[in-house]
C-alpha cells in the first residue's frame, strides 16, 4: 500500500510504502524527494485523493485519535 504525505517536511512531501497482510502492515520504504534535491513540493499529493474522509480539513487523510 502506498500512502501519500504531501504536507510532510514543510510541504516537500513524502510517500510511505507498506507491505503486509490483512492482520498487519509493516513500513517497507519511505520515498523522500529531499534526497533528490529537485525542489519538489507536495510530493505524494496525487496519492492522497481529493476527499476529506474524516472531516479533519485535509483531503484524503485519516487522523488517528
Amino acid at each position: 500500500m502506498a500512502i501519500g504525505a504531501p504536507y510532510e517536511a514543510d510541504g516537500k512531501g513524502a510517500v510511505y510504502i507498506y507491505i503486509g497482510s490483512s492482520r498487519r502492515l509493516i513500513l517497507s520504504q519511505k520515498l523522500n524527494p529531499e534526497a533528490l534535491n529537485l525542489g519538489i513540493r507536495g510530493f505524494g499529493y496525487s496519492l492522497s485523493g481529493a476527499v476529506d474522509i474524516d472531516e479533519n480539513g485535509y483531503p484524503g487523510t485519516v487522523s488517528m485519535k
